[in-house]
């Protein structure tokens, strides 16, 4: 098996046909503004200057299949379209904590019409990335 070099997608549904075809890739869907800058560095200290948010195709599989069952009332099942959403969760968050885990990561808490979306990020300063690790809604 021939291994190939991550390439960038150019847009989410490239990513996603990646995705289903195992080919690595990633998808960065924007730079993070001033105000998330500075609400982060308010709240945990990490300064995000110059960094971009970065989602790979191992990631988008996980947004799409995880945290949601039909058992669980409490949480939405995340579609194309939050995915497509992730600058404004990041942007336009209204709170920032630290994740749940050894490594540096954030997670973006944003109040949506659907409910609560929560975005977990992992802070990767020799890439200046924001590599996505996971995202789930909450119900109102």
């Amino acid at each position: 098996m021939v291994k190939l070099e991550t390439e960038r997608a150019n847009e989410l549904g490239e990513l996603y046909f990646c995705a289903m075809y195992h080919v690595d890739s990633y998808w960065e869907p924007g730079r993070i503004t001033s105000k998330a800058i500075n609400k982060v560095r308010a709240a945990l200290g990490y300064d995000l200057t110059g960094y971009r948010v970065r989602l790979y195709t191992n990631d988008l599989k996980h947004l799409l299949n995880r945290h949601y069952t039909e058992d669980n009332a409490d949480l939405l099942p995340v579609r194309m379209r939050d995915i497509e959403n992730l600058m404004s969760l990041v942007n336009e968050c209204h709170m920032v904590k630290k994740g749940n885990s050894p490594k540096q990561r954030i997670r973006f808490i944003k109040e949506i019409p659907a409910g609560t979306a929560h975005f977990v990020a992992e802070i990767r300063p020799k890439e200046k990335v924001l590599a996505g690790i996971t995202l789930w809604i909450q119900r109102s």
